[in-house]
């Protein structure tokens, strides 16, 4: 994956599809994501799904989609995280994150 302002600068950004399960909907767990998302100049979006999880895709520079993966590993004070699982991905992302609905 290369985002738009990375090619600039002539690096390669790199993309993941995170699920995150257990008490995940309900706790503002898609505003904190975009929030974060934010901080680390990411790109994708984030969305409930209907078995309870919730879906992320990102895209951006290596050490920031690390950064958010571990992130997602805990989730807002308000979530509680019981799994998750993390996958390459080379879908295409606009630029910008957004929660999806």
């Amino acid at each position: 994956v290369i985002r738009d302002s990375s090619q600039k600068r002539g690096f390669m950004g790199s993309g993941k599809k995170i699920t995150v399960r257990g008490m995940v909907q309900g706790v503002g767990f898609r505003y904190w994501a975009k929030h974060m998302a934010s901080e680390l100049e990411l790109d994708g979006y984030v969305m409930n799904k209907p078995d309870g999880s919730v879906e992320l895709l990102i895209a951006g520079s290596y050490d920031s989609v690390e950064r958010m993966t571990e992130l997602c590993g805990t989730g807002p004070r308000s979530a509680r995280v019981t799994a998750i699982k993390i996958e390459d991905s080379m879908e295409p992302v606009s630029s910008g994150f957004c929660v999806r609905f």
